[in-house]
């Protein structure tokens, strides 16, 4: 019983307490000689054995570590991490709950979030143009998912300009209950937000245009997708006409009238 009593108390004086320094702190193996000896012992216990615990400091090939890295990124790995994240990370049920950074803890912190100038770790780097144009097809991709798009404009705070508040006062005057404004992020088509849909159940919308982003011949740097003549091939392929008003012609309501009754009667 004498032992025994002594043993438990041994046990509990043992156990990490906060404050406590572990007697191996800033030792290694070449300094001292236990750590020595236990470092051969375990490293002959391991010999001819495979696993994990066999690949202790022992670096990944590059084929091992690009085959890990592709399973990572498989769509069933990615969707059952986002599966497995907490539904509800507010108040209580966030893990830091109750607990505080330490002063040192915030300056590693702010120290890594400054990431301006030349603290950036691309500072001084350029992409090549094989990177740029891997980045324009995956970020266009990404695009043609309806989902994503909308989340990407809604995010952005998209509503109607001055512009497009004058058309949708033209539309509800010369043809009332017919057209909707869905250019937040509404409605998604092929990847591109039309301005306008008609709700009657015709697969019609409206582009406006502005001259300086969409003219190439005001502004070299438009982009050639964002042309008239594009744009109403880009709607047609997912069985859509498309009726392209330029701002300019909204100072010409009777001419505008005109056009959007040809637009109409081609149903």
């Amino acid at each position: 019983m004498h032992k025994s009593s002594n043993r438990n108390r041994t046990s509990r004086d043992t156990t990490f307490q906060k404050g406590n320094i572990p007697w191996n702190k800033g030792l290694n193996k070449e300094s001292d000689v236990r750590l020595l000896s236990v470092s051969q012992k375990v490293s002959q216990s391991l010999l001819g054995k495979t696993g994990p615990a066999a690949r202790h400091n022992k670096p990944h090939s590059e084929k091992t570590k690009e085959i890990i890295r592709q399973k990572a990124l498989s769509p069933e790995r990615i969707k059952l991490a986002i599966q497995n994240l907490p539904k509800d990370m507010k108040g209580e049920n966030h893990p830091f709950w109750g607990r505080h950074h330490t002063t040192e803890s915030k300056m590693k912190i702010a120290a890594h979030r400054d990431t301006k100038g030349k603290n950036h770790p691309l500072w001084g780097k350029h992409r090549s143009i094989n990177t740029k144009r891997k980045l324009s097809l995956a970020h266009k991709k990404l695009w043609q998912q309806p989902e994503y798009a909308s989340r990407q404009m809604q995010s952005r705070g998209a509503r109607p300009n001055k512009i497009e508040v004058l058309l949708q006062q033209f539309l509800d005057t010369y043809s009332p209950g017919e057209w909707k404004y869905v250019g937040d992020g509404q409605v998604i088509i092929g990847g591109r937000c039309p301005d306008f849909l008609n709700v009657n159940g015709e697969k019609q919308v409206i582009e406006l245009f502005g001259t300086y982003w969409h003219d190439i011949f005001i502004n070299s740097n438009n982009r050639l997708e964002r042309t008239e003549v594009a744009t109403r091939y880009h709607y047609s392929d997912y069985g859509f006409a498309c009726l392209v008003i330029w701002d300019k012609e909204l100072k010409k309501p009777s001419k505008l009238r005109k056009k959007l009754d040809v637009f109409v009667s081609k149903r």
